[in-house]
């Protein structure tokens, strides 16, 4: 198996050819090794973000540890920019600072971010970008603004618009042309610039100032017009008096009036469309538009259509989610602020604000009912592709006049999404605010204080967890609202658990669990049967095997997978510290490739570590010492941390630990352990179920000769395996390429015929010491000792 991460990060799939800007990306990407910073520069329409995904593209190689791109357009609150470039690189927030979790994680890494439309955030983005670049030496990040961020040791690459022809005939300046026929050809099959009409395209693309956004505008109105009529609808709609430009620069001035000219190409109903649908961030679908935007001169029925007129005009754009199931669409951010001035001039904001927090309301509450059921992790999926318009909707909510109740309500009918999607820290903020903002006693602000109050629980801060318990229960009690309250006191049972009360820990949530039981109510039900056998496993109780088989089954009965998966992971660490690692590996198994489906690295790091120990206590020492490396790995990107209630364990884990050294020998453990830490997220759970890998071969028994078949440099490299360098490290110790000493490890290993690096370690250990490595050892044998689970800040449903 390959140790070395596969490239990481993600770049946007590209749906239209790129044309041009062979002297941008070549001065990017001369510029981008040596530049910590290189920001694109250029005006709205010109193209920095295609450029950008361009370059990151071609510069993949140079950045092995991975590329992101993070998109800011929808992004309006500039304290939530460190948010929202965590989540991109999928470090899930543990109530853990962004900042100080992207640092860790990027600190030892060679990797490129792409920052796009940073120009409405520039000083949050120039704060975060000097951080990590003061921390990260491998760092490089590429932005895409309208200004420079003015960070110190900044670079910058202006983008011009696309060279026109100066005259007919000219053989230069090409590009805008080519790019004309190229969406030309799209809309009408079979374009293509002849000696026919070059001279009215290029006569266009003089006129449009060769701005792409212009030109690809332009280009799409031949479905309707023919060319000459296309060139006399742009010479009269961009005959704009020098006095109306009011200080905007001539080719912004073109590309305002090119969008203008657009908007009033449509029909009525399509500018209303346009101007409504502005009100969504981060995109939207067509129920959210039917919803949203029908009525007043909207027929609902005619929303299909006229979304696909403006598909048609470019003026959307189509993405497909959920592997093709689902469908989405985008504006362009100038397109966008076009129609949210236009709705403001037409005096509609107010109105279409409103029913936007009213969607948003309605798709929370929807979600609510049906949470712990069959959709459970659709909708966290949903849920996480509207998060730009819940964010939307909680700041109308909470600006100006707005809506503070609304808030309130939405805030606390998420604590399912903001644990689930790992978002404690942003849960807290918005709750925090709404709270502030509607004191009075209402049912909304009960639940909203439990749900502040178990986000803080799962922070590991019980103090102020118990305060917002104990100001919601009288509220809960005034209001009849019953399954809260039982709730409400299951949180006050976690208090005192993480307190280190335990007798009241186990004795509350039986109580609860009685009540919960009589009541009928399985959703409530199973979180404290979940939290029963949490605290059981964590004590070492062997009963905490039963309560965990019921909350799986009834988990699994109502069809709640995100639930069943966490349900699972206790029921393997409840069977584990009963003394039957045998029989914890089937739900943990189980419950991974479900984790894995929602990016939920918390919950994969848990299970890869209880999968750990299981593999110790079976003797499995290797594969062991491979999963707590990953473990490692998985805990830091999701940014977990130790509660208070957990950190006795931490002795217990060390010795184990121990043992496993002892058990392989300290060089061999290192280098395992280092293995398992280069995995990336797919390689750690293959290795945890035990997909594609191959039996490992037994060290060999006697050593082979001092030199053996390899070279002087594969010795060298060999003895660096041994002291558990990874490959890049190797790299950097001996000044070589990554891939150099990627191809000496595997050239070691197949020379040897060895499928491991540890075996490659006891090789070197052989020849150094002249005596047999020992083969691997039992750990610890389950029926006496049991190894006990690192104890993080574990998200309870």
């Amino acid at each position: 198996m390959r140790t070395e991460p596969r490239s990481a990060g993600t770049l946007p799939i590209e749906l239209t050819s790129f044309v041009g800007r062979r002297r941008e990306v070549a001065e990017a990407t001369r510029l981008l090794p040596a530049a910590r910073l290189l920001t694109v520069v250029g005006f709205g329409g010109v193209g920095k973000t295609r450029l950008a995904i361009q370059v990151a593209a071609k510069v993949g190689r140079a950045f092995p540890d991975g590329r992101w791109f993070v998109a800011l357009d929808s992004v309006g609150d500039p304290t939530l920019v460190p948010e929202t470039v965590a989540s991109a690189l999928g470090l899930h927030d543990q109530a853990v600072d962004p900042t100080t979790r992207l640092t860790e994680f990027l600190a030892d890494k060679q990797a490129l971010l792409v920052l796009d439309n940073c120009e409405h955030l520039a000083q949050a983005c120039a704060d975060l970008v000097g951080h990590l670049l003061a921390h990260a030496p491998g760092l490089r990040i590429l932005a895409t603004s309208r200004r420079l961020l003015h960070t110190p040791g900044e670079q910058s690459l202006a983008v011009p618009p696309l060279p026109v022809p100066s005259a007919e005939g000219d053989s230069g300046g090409a590009e805008a042309v080519t790019l004309f026929a190229e969406r030309a050809a799209a809309v009408v099959p079979g374009f293509r610039v002849d000696g026919g009409n070059r001279r009215a395209v290029t006569e266009i693309c003089r006129r449009l100032d060769g701005i792409p956004l212009a030109i690809e505008l332009a280009a799409v109105r031949l479905r309707s017009m023919a060319l000459p009529e296309l060139l006399t609808h742009l010479e009269d709609a961009l005959q704009l008096p020098a006095g109306d430009l009011g200080g905007v620069a001539p080719r912004q001035a073109t590309l305002g009036a090119v969008i203008d000219w657009s908007y009033w190409l449509c029909s009525p109903a399509e500018r209303l469309l346009w101007a409504r649908v502005s009100v969504f961030s981060g995109g939207f679908d067509l129920v959210a538009a039917e919803q949203v935007c029908a009525g007043e001169g909207v027929d609902r029925d005619s929303v299909l259509d006229l979304v696909a007129a403006l598909l048609d005009e470019s003026i959307l754009t189509r993405h497909e989610t959920a592997g093709g199931r689902h469908v989405r669409y985008r504006m362009l951010d100038v397109i966008r602020r076009y129609g949210r001035s236009v709705l403001a001039e037409s005096g509609w904001l107010d109105t279409a604000l409103a029913r936007h927090v009213a969607w948003c309301r309605r798709l929370v509450r929807e979600c609510d009912a049906a949470w712990f059921g069959p959709g459970q992790v659709d909708w966290l999926l949903r849920l996480r592709g509207e998060h730009a318009n819940l964010r939307a909707a909680l700041e109308t909510c909470l600006s100006g006049p707005g809506d503070p109740t609304a808030a309130l309500e939405i805030t606390g009918a998420l604590r399912g999404y903001w644990i689930g999607c790992g978002l404690l820290r942003e849960g807290r903020v918005w709750l925090g605010r709404a709270l502030a903002a509607a004191p009075e006693p209402t049912p909304a602000r009960a639940a909203a204080l439990f749900a502040a109050g178990y986000l803080a629980a799962m922070a590991g801060e019980p103090g102020t967890a118990r305060a917002r318990f104990e100001e919601a229960a009288p509220l809960a009690e005034r209001f009849g609202e019953r399954g809260l309250l039982a709730e409400i006191r299951r949180g006050l049972a976690l208090v005192a658990f993480q307190r280190g009360d335990h007798p009241t820990a186990l004795a509350a949530t039986d109580d609860v669990l009685a009540g919960q039981r009589a009541a009928g109510d399985l959703a409530g039900l199973s979180n404290s049967l979940f939290q029963r056998a949490l605290i059981g496993a964590f004590l070492r109780d062997r009963g905490a095997v039963r309560p965990a088989e019921e909350c799986v089954a009834i988990c699994d009965r109502r069809g709640a997978g995100w639930s069943g998966a966490y349900a699972r992971w206790v029921l393997g660490l409840a069977r584990f510290e009963a003394g039957d690692p045998g029989g914890a590996k089937e739900p943990l198994r189980r419950a991974i490739p479900l984790l894995r489906e929602l990016d939920d690295t918390m919950g994969i790091a848990q299970c890869l570590e209880t999968l750990a120990w299981c593999a110790a206590a079976e003797g499995r020492a290797e594969q062991a010492a491979r999963l707590v490396g990953a473990a490692r790995t998985v805990y830091r990107a999701s940014g977990a941390r130790l509660s208070e209630a957990t950190q006795s364990h931490h002795a217990q884990v060390d010795e184990y630990q121990a043992r496993l050294r002892r058990a392989l020998g300290p060089r061999s453990y290192r280098t395992i352990v280092a293995e398992g830490e280069s995995f990336d997220l797919d390689q750690a759970i293959d290795d945890a179920l035990e997909r594609g890998r191959p039996a490992a071969t037994p060290a060999p028994t006697e050593p082979a000769p001092a030199g053996g078949p390899l070279t002087a440099r594969e010795r060298e490299i060999a003895q660096l395996v041994s002291e558990g360098l990874s490959n890049r490290a190797i790299a950097q110790r001996l000044l070589i390429a990554p891939r150099t000493a990627e191809t000496h490890v595997e050239n070691i290993l197949t020379k040897l015929g060895f499928t491991s690096r540890a075996q490659v370690a006891a090789w070197v250990a052989a020849n150094h010491s002249g005596a047999s490595p020992s083969p691997l050892r039992t750990v610890c044998d389950p029926g006496r000792v049991r190894m006990p689970v690192r104890k993080h800040t574990h998200r309870h449903r």
